[in-house]
């Protein structure tokens, strides 16, 4: 059974990992992404947003564990 999480600024090297691992596979459904999307750091300026607009109640980023 899957379960679900809210997401956490420590998640930002393992997200960098898997989306680096799956990158080639996913490019024919994913948008073009710059490559900065593909690091950690990357990840946590993504992270960070995404839990501001948690805080601001317009969103709710979950990770899939």
């Amino acid at each position: 059974m899957a379960v679900t999480r809210l997401v956490a600024a420590t998640d930002a090297e393992v997200l960098a990992e898997v989306l680096t691992r799956n990158r080639e596979q996913m490019a024919a459904v994913e948008p073009l992404r710059p490559d900065s999307y593909y690091t950690a750091q990357g990840q946590r300026s993504l992270i960070r947003d995404a839990l501001t607009r948690y805080e601001q109640g317009s969103s709710f980023p979950r990770v899939i564990l």
